[in-house]
């Protein structure tokens, strides 16, 4: 009589634990049994491990120069996992109006937690539906009189809308759950969203795993203005981070548009693209958009400070930089571009 036994053993191999199966042989007409023989190659070993798993992502949108509308044009958000499920999540701007230059954040949990790199894609879809606003109740009362048919097709015109387009200047989608804390899950830079190209769809990164709690997954910026503001509006701040590898974050427009007073203080928060370790990040380099000439914008920054934090919560800084006078200047003293290296 031949029968295979499954038992679990009390062997440990960084914090696994191995099932190993056992063949039993006997006789069954006497009842007798050889010794236990470990199967030297099972051909079904399970190994079981906690790792990670992602039980909601987070999603940020930044618009360029041409808003989502909201009201009936809206964003839905479908997750594509690898076993071809599909998870959505309708209007995920809740008919808000995603103005120009914004930066919009939307968390979605999950129905059921799972290991990062089952996400396999990301879809946005725009419903860039025109609409109609019927005239109001003072113009319907005007069509009564004699020049009202006329008038009519007038009204009704003034009450259609073109469908909307959406500039989506950047799009990033972060993981959060167990053992996970803002690991980047997908990304996508510029794409004009219209009626006849609603839909994006954005691959995961393939290689998306269980996060070391050393890697920097964040830097965080304290800009400390002196007694000349940054304007806002048209005159902004970017931001790009240099890596090791030659790779290259840039984020735009890091005060949303908004002016930063005199003698105020304001922090910047920039989620990595990609986990590094923190010998891995080079320098960061702090750029205006200062169009120049007599209405020109002019920003004194006292200094700024640049910590990193780690998956695991840990802020260190890793930078600082004194008093700069940006101007739109390429060349000189007061140029508008400052570049601070990481040491």
């Amino acid at each position: 009589m031949n029968w295979m036994n499954c038992g679990r053993q009390n062997w440990v191999i960084k914090g696994v634990v191995v099932i190993t199966c056992w063949l039993w042989t006997g006789n069954a007409v006497h009842g007798q049994a050889t010794k236990p023989t470990v199967l030297l190659h099972p051909q079904h070993t399970t190994i079981l491990s906690a790792g990670c798993t992602v039980s909601q992502l987070q999603l940020r949108f930044r618009t360029g120069n041409d808003d989502l509308r909201g009201g009936q044009n809206n964003l839905n958000v479908e997750i594509h996992f690898a076993d071809g499920t599909m998870q959505g999540a309708n209007n995920v701007n809740r008919g808000a109006n995603w103005g120009n230059n914004s930066t919009n954040l939307v968390t979605v949990p999950l129905k059921q937690p799972i290991a990062p790199n089952l996400i396999k894609e990301i879809r946005l879809v725009h419903l860039a539906q025109g609409g109609y606003t019927p005239p109001s109740a003072r113009r319907v009362g005007a069509l009564a009189t004699p020049a009202g048919p006329a008038l009519a097709p007038i009204y009704a015109a003034q009450g259609v809308k073109s469908e909307d387009n959406w500039d989506m200047a950047e799009f990033q989608a972060s993981a959060i759950g167990n053992n996970v804390s803002g690991v980047p899950i997908a990304f996508f830079g510029f794409h004009r969203f219209t009626g006849s190209n609603p839909n994006l769809s954005v691959p995961a990164s393939p290689d998306v795993g269980c996060p070391d709690p050393n890697q920097v997954n964040k830097l965080s910026f304290v800009f400390q203005t002196g007694n000349d503001d940054l304007r806002g509006g048209n005159d902004n701040l970017n931001i790009a981070i240099r890596f090791a590898d030659g790779r290259v974050q840039v984020e735009k427009n890091v005060n949303q548009g908004a002016r930063w007073a005199d003698g105020s203080a304001h922090g910047v928060a920039i989620v990595l693209n990609q986990p590094v370790l923190r010998d891995q990040i080079a320098g960061v380099i702090l750029e205006t958009t200062f169009g120049g000439g007599s209405s020109g914008d002019n920003w004194n920054m006292n200094s700024v400070q640049i910590a990193a934090i780690t998956e695991k919560g840990t802020n260190f800084p890793i930078a600082t930089s004194g008093f700069h006078r940006f101007s739109a200047d390429l060349t000189g003293p007061n140029t508008r571009r400052l570049t601070i290296s990481v040491k």
